[in-house]
């Protein structure tokens, strides 16, 4: 949360939440005449899985959409419109978006790359879409016009180890000592036409190697970052703050009988993948025991 944010803000909407949302079978699973094994409940935040060799399973989410919610459902559904009025009132955000590889969560967090961009949004258009036209309309209905504002997008690969701007891709990016990001570019947005033309541009220099699930899944980590700045030209106070998308790659399972000597490049992705991704979740549950108490060991970042 941004030091210069008010910090009298709703508790419910303060707390972490997570979100489920559901795809359909697809053709492989159809085909072969699957059994959905998910169970919804008439409270929308419980499911229950159904593991043919272990049993019954039940989980809880702040809310689960099925595999018929829409983009608009599923935006609304989890309260991001609200966003963009905790970027002007500085408070930092963060969106995750976490699956297995060809579960959706390029079309989540974007919706149809292909989309002709504009500050009309469709049906399809995803929450980074979404997120920024509320974002403008909310700089013109409540910013005065004593107050300079600034958008500036960033958008960064992470693929076998290595940091790549997908806006600058000839760029040099690293990490500090601090386990600070450097030299990454950031584009100036006047309108939201500006950030989803960098937003397809950026995607489309993203690092594909198909895995046999879904030959247009993406295999690497993106993090897309909004920054706000909010200058009172009577004051000269400033006001900042950022949002951070961050569109996990999936993993999958690595054949056993592949050697790591002639398992090729997908094997060795795989395994920077998951290994990444444990990373989070190991920082995850240190940062959840720190805040309930069980563990006074401090947090360093892998």
């Amino acid at each position: 949360m941004n030091n210069h944010a008010d910090n009298n803000t709703d508790d419910d909407d303060s707390r972490i939440k997570v979100f489920l949302r559901l795809r359909p079978m697809n053709a492989l699973e159809t085909s072969k005449r699957s059994k959905d094994c998910i169970e919804l409940h008439e409270d929308p935040s419980i499911i229950t899985v159904d593991a043919p060799l272990q049993g019954l399973f039940q989980f809880s989410f702040s809310h689960v959409f099925d595999e018929y919610a829409t983009q608009e459902e599923v935006y609304n559904g989890s309260r991001l419109s609200g966003i963009s009025h905790k970027l002007l009132s500085g408070h930092d955000c963060c969106i995750l978006a976490y699956g297995q590889t060809g579960t959706g969560k390029s079309h989540l967090v974007l919706g149809p790359v292909a989309e002709s961009p504009n500050d009309i949004i469709s049906e399809s258009h995803g929450i980074l879409p979404r997120i920024t036209v509320d974002l403008f309309q909310a700089i013109e209905a409540t910013v005065p016009d004593s107050t300079e504002c600034t958008i500036k997008l960033s958008m960064l690969e992470l693929y076998l180890e290595r940091w790549t701007d997908l806006l600058h891709p000839t760029g040099t990016v690293w990490v500090d000592a601090n386990s600070q990001i450097q030299g990454s570019s950031e584009l100036c947005c006047l309108h939201p036409q500006d950030v989803h033309q960098a937003l397809l541009r950026g995607f489309l220099q993203r690092t594909q190697l198909a895995p046999q699930q879904n030959q247009e899944a993406t295999r690497s980590h993106v993090i897309t970052q909004l920054r706000v700045e909010l200058i009172d030209r009577t004051t000269n106070i400033v006001r900042s703050a950022t949002l951070r998308v961050v569109d996990l790659a999936g993993s999958e399972q690595l054949q056993t009988r592949t050697s790591r000597k002639s398992a090729g490049p997908l094997s060795q992705e795989g395994r920077m993948v998951s290994a990444s991704l444990q990373s989070l979740f190991n920082f995850v549950q240190a940062k959840a025991a720190v805040q309930q108490g069980t563990t006074t060991k401090p947090l360093t970042y892998p």
